[in-house]
C-alpha cells in the first residue's frame, strides 16, 4: 500500500451522499411492500382453504421461478447498456428501449409458453400426483415474474429523473390491488384466485411504471404491445391446459402441443 498510496485519494463529496441517501430511501420500504406482497396470499390461503392448496401454490411458485433465470441473465445485460444510452440522442434512445421492450415481451412469452406447453410433463416428473391441480394456475405465476422483470426496462422516466420514491408508490399500488383480490377471490377460488391476484399485482405494477415514465421522459412505451400478448399468452395457455386433462391418448395430446407450439 506504502508504494501505491498516491494513486489512491479520500474525498467526501457531501452532495454525492445527500443525493445519493434520498434516491436510495424509498426503496428500502419499497423492499418490504414487495416482500409483504408476495407472502400475503399464503397466509390468505391458510386461513381460507387447505394446507394442501397452500404447499400446492408454493410448489407451482417456487417451479414458476426458473424463468427468474433467463429474466436475471437478460437484466445483468441490458441494464449497463440502458444507462450506457440514456443520454444520447432522443431519437436513438427511444428506438432503442422500444426495440428492447417488445424483444423482452416476444422473448419471455415465448419462453414461458414452450414451458407451459410441456408444463404437465414437468408437474409429473417432478411434483407428486396430488399437485397437478397446480398446472392450472401455472400460466398466471410464470407471466406474474416476466412482468415484474419488465419493469426494468419501462423504468427509465423514473430513472432519468432520479423519482425514486415511484417505485415505493408502484409496490404499494400493486400489494393493495393483491389484498382486495385475493380477500374477493381466494375463499371462492382458491389457489386459483391467489395466482390471479398475484398476477393482477404485477400487471398494476409494471403499468404504473409505464404511465409515468411515458409522462416523465420522452421515451413512449405502447400499452397495447404488453396487454395484447399477454392476453393471447393466458388464453391459449388456458386451452393447452384443458387439453392435458382430457381423457384421450398421450401421443395425441404431445402432437397437438407441438402443433400449437
Amino acid at each position: 500500500f506504502y508504494f501505491i498510496k498516491e494513486y489512491f485519494s479520500f474525498n467526501l463529496n457531501f452532495f454525492t451522499i445527500k443525493t445519493s441517501f434520498l434516491y436510495s430511501l424509498p426503496l428500502i420500504p419499497s423492499f418490504f411492500v414487495t416482500w409483504f406482497n408476495g407472502q400475503f396470499d399464503k397466509i390468505l390461503l391458510f386461513k381460507y382453504q387447505t394446507l394442501s392448496d397452500v404447499a400446492i401454490f408454493g410448489a407451482t411458485a417456487r417451479l414458476s421461478v426458473f424463468i427468474l433465470l433467463f429474466i436475471s441473465i437478460f437484466r445483468q445485460s441490458w441494464l449497463p447498456f440502458s444507462m450506457e444510452i440514456i443520454h444520447k440522442e432522443i431519437e436513438f434512445v427511444n428506438k432503442t428501449y422500444k426495440n428492447f421492450y417488445k424483444l423482452y415481451i416476444t422473448l419471455f412469452l415465448t419462453t414461458a409458453f414452450f414451458f407451459v406447453t410441456f408444463s404437465s410433463e414437468f408437474f409429473y416428473m417432478i411434483l407428486p400426483k396430488s399437485y397437478n391441480s397446480g398446472i392450472s394456475i401455472f400460466p398466471l405465476m410464470i407471466t406474474s415474474h416476466i412482468l415484474h422483470g419488465l419493469a426494468s426496462v419501462v423504468n427509465i422516466g423514473i430513472v432519468i429523473t432520479k423519482k425514486s420514491y415511484h417505485n415505493l408508490y408502484a409496490s404499494t399500488l400493486g400489494t393493495v390491488v393483491n389484498v382486495v383480490a385475493s380477500f374477493l377471490l381466494i375463499p371462492i377460488f382458491g389457489i386459483l384466485g391467489a395466482s390471479f391476484g398475484t398476477f393482477l399485482s404485477e400487471l398494476i405494477f409494471v403499468i404504473y411504471f409505464i404511465y409515468f415514465s411515458n409522462k416523465l421522459c420522452p421515451v413512449q412505451f405502447s400499452y397495447k404491445e404488453l396487454i395484447y400478448p399477454v392476453v393471447s399468452f393466458l388464453f391459449l395457455s388456458f386451452f393447452l391446459n384443458r387439453i392435458s386433462f382430457l381423457d384421450i391418448n398421450l401421443i395425441y395430446i404431445l402432437f397437438i402441443k407441438l402443433i400449437l407450439f
